[in-house]
């Protein structure tokens, strides 16, 4: 059995529990596996493929072994150009194209993921103290001190950026 194989089995094996399922569906694996207009599996993009990879770690849950297997191919474009002393940014490891209105896009993804990442703290609040306001979850996770660093961490910023994280993943699972 070959490594993909064996991450396919352990995927598979975690979907047949429907907490799991839930969670893996609501972070985008169909994202994952695009189809085209013939029924065709197309690649995702690149952008798509980080996306999901971030989220599925955050999330507690285990990547696509579709996804693992690209992100340890784009590794090992990394090290082995910089082991022959080309040394490839990550953005052409990674098949990413700057764009010029947003700049590096692994770059906007990280400062995406630190929002993320105090919205879960906010839902983590708000779950441990049911009579807390957003508001105050904010405040609470502003006062946290091993929160990556972001340009606009005020409070009000936090609660419109867990309302829209919130359309998009609750993380409760149905019938809670």
């Amino acid at each position: 059995m070959n490594p993909e194989d064996g991450l396919m089995h352990w995927y598979m094996t975690l979907l047949s529990h429907p907490e799991y399922k839930v969670l893996d569906e609501r972070i985008g694996t169909a994202a994952q596996r695009p189809i085209d207009d013939d029924g065709n599996l197309l690649s995702p993009p690149p952008i798509e493929r980080i996306k999901h990879f971030r989220t599925a770690i955050n999330t507690g849950i285990f990547p696509h072994p579709d996804t693992l297997a690209w992100v340890a191919s784009c590794f090992g474009k990394y090290i082995e150009s910089a082991r022959q002393g080309e040394a490839v940014s990550f953005e052409q490891a990674f098949d990413l194209k700057p764009k010029q209105r947003v700049g590096k896009p692994a770059q906007q993804d990280a400062a995406q993921e630190a929002r993320n990442q105090r919205c879960w703290e906010m839902q983590r609040h708000l779950d441990n103290n049911p009579d807390a306001t957003q508001l105050e979850a904010a405040e609470a996770v502003e006062a946290m001190e091993n929160l990556p660093e972001i340009d606009t961490p005020d409070c009000e910023t936090m609660v419109r950026d867990y309302a829209e994280w919130k359309k998009v993943f609750d993380p409760k699972i149905d019938g809670e």
